[in-house]
């Protein structure tokens, strides 16, 4: 279901910006501080959630912890690399004996037995009782650790530096808070294939700061950008337009892997406002319909026709593939030879003196991987320029865009031999453009449900079930027109999708624009009996 193009007038409207960033040497090394602080919260509330989890299951539920044992014997004898069930029953059984993490569980306790009391009031009073489990610590009990652990230790802490501002932590466990929720909702609601479990950290590449930032910390005119960072300071900024004035909200700080460093930031500007039809012409409204093959890429309900230089894109591909096996080839040759030297250590009984596994000590590995970080850049800077050119049109030309609101899962699923075109188009990116080029010229850019919209004649209405199939029964169609069995009108494929998006558009403003009379009727209503 699209979402509803009418908001209420009261509703804050928060847009997203990207700028480049230009730090200098010590702002580096400050931020490299802030990633680290960030890095370490996450784990370390990651591994305590994860324990209560395991804990749980092993006091509990025997069986299922009796599941995870034979599974991780199962996968031993198969000789598997990536035995996750073992990793969990050591990481389980190791956890206590690191000084951090046996502080934080401590710490923890009060707060478990508060959740556990919350819990079995809330059964009593529910008809349909839940079973009571170890409570999973949320944003805010997260945070009150961290403010007794800041007490707890010296200015050495890796929390306590004066470099690093105290949002930092307190957005990563925020950050991880939203993850658990978002793949505990995907999982009731049997979404498995989105439910994304949250894992370890291994590299420091981001921070957030969503507390602190100063309504004005954006500061721009003719001759550039500046961007104040807590504890960080001034920050040169780079950006290829000048971004409307607002509230800043919050920041993000991330470096790429191809050694960039750019911010994220999102803007309070004003409320949204309505969409007022009537004052928008037929020419001006246009619908579209999105597809990944060489001649037409993205075809309007007027007929026009718009793709991508596929050439390019091939090239860049092939470069980006040659990198990736340059890559793993070099990290093959490190297993081997640490292998060789684990072997030959244990032999003379001196394991002591292994060195740690690390990629990253290896300059072959790490040369490999800019190189390939810049690769992929590189190619998802052409898909960007090709979209920007073809969104930059569209958002112009027509006041109101109707396009579909893809699954690129399902459409890879259904058809594996358009993959690569896939991959190389980047359908995504083309509604993340579209609206951003809507918001800079004026352009309202809504999303519907585009469920049959191909194999509905949109003269007549009719479903023409027959030459497509249904959900139950799909029948492949390759070619590029059919003629509807009811009404005899030939129909060409991309442009009948593309007309049938925009009407569905259109029912879903009308609908919107009715809801949204009836709430104010309402309301009005209610001040009147209350006068």
């Amino acid at each position: 279901m699209a979402k509803s193009s009418f908001p209420k007038a009261s509703e804050a409207a928060y847009k997203g910006y990207v700028v480049k960033l230009d730090l200098t040497e010590e702002q580096k090394k400050q931020l490299d501080k802030c990633f680290e602080a960030s890095k370490f919260a996450w784990n370390l509330f990651l591994g305590l959630n994860e324990y209560l989890y395991h804990k749980n299951m092993h006091d509990n539920h025997p069986d299922k912890w009796q599941e995870l044992v034979d599974r991780s014997a199962e996968l031993a004898v198969k000789k598997v690399k990536n035995n996750r069930p073992q990793r969990e029953i050591d990481a389980y059984n190791d956890y206590l004996k690191e000084a951090d993490h046996k502080e934080v569980y401590e710490l923890a306790q009060p707060l478990i037995q508060k959740q556990l009391a919350r819990l079995e009031k809330s059964n009593e009073k529910r008809k349909k009782p839940v079973a009571v489990e170890v409570a999973r610590l949320g944003h805010y009990d997260m945070c009150n650790i961290i403010t007794q652990l800041k007490k707890a230790h010296d200015k050495d802490y890796i929390l306590n530096d004066p470099k690093v501002a105290a949002t930092v932590p307190r957005t990563a466990v925020k950050t991880l808070d939203a993850s658990y929720q978002a793949f505990f909702n995907n999982i009731s609601h049997g979404r498995y294939d989105l439910a994304g479990k949250p894992r370890p950290m291994y590299r420091s590449t981001s921070c957030g700061y969503t507390e602190g930032v100063k309504p004005h910390s954006l500061y721009q005119n003719k001759h550039g950008m500046k961007l104040q960072v807590p504890k960080i300071g001034f920050i040169v900024a780079r950006t290829s337009r000048h971004l409307p004035a607002g509230k800043v909200k919050t920041i993000r700080l991330r470096h790429t892997p191809a050694g960039r460093y750019y911010a994220s930031l999102s803007i309070q500007q004003g409320s949204n406002s309505p969409l007022n039809l009537s004052r928008i012409p037929k020419s001006k409204m246009v619908g579209v319909n999105l597809n990944y093959s060489r001649n037409n890429v993205v075809t309007l309900s007027n007929g026009e026709v718009y793709t991508l230089n596929f050439d390019k894109l091939e090239k860049a591909m092939e470069y980006t593939q040659r990198q990736s096996k340059k890559l793993s080839v070099r990290k093959n040759r490190y297993e081997e030879r640490y292998a060789k030297l684990k072997n030959q250590l244990k032999a003379e009984d001196k394991l002591d003196q292994l060195p740690e596994f690390n990629y990253d000590s290896v300059r072959g590995i790490r040369e490999a991987r800019h190189t390939r970080a810049k690769a992929f850049n590189h190619l998802d800077n052409l898909r960007k320029y090709e979209w920007d050119e073809i969104t930059t049109k569209l958002a112009r030309k027509y006041q109101l865009i109707v396009i579909p609101k893809l699954n690129i899962r399902s459409m890879a699923a259904h058809n594996p031999y358009g993959k690569k075109l896939l991959n190389l188009s980047s359908l995504g990116t083309f509604s993340l453009l579209l609206h951003q080029k809507g918001r800079k010229y004026g352009c309202h850019v809504i999303e519907v449900d585009p469920a049959y919209t191909t194999q509905t004649c949109h003269y007549c209405g009719k479903v023409a079930t027959d030459i497509f199939g249904s959900k139950d029964h799909p029948h492949k169609y390759t070619k590029h027109s059919w003629i509807c069995p009811n009404c005899g009108e030939t129909l060409d494929l991309h442009e009948n999708a593309a007309v049938n998006v925009l009407s569905k558009g259109m029912e879903q403003l009308e609908k919107d624009a009715k809801a949204q009379q009836e709430a104010r009727k309402k309301a009005e209503e209610k001040t009147k009996e209350k006068g």
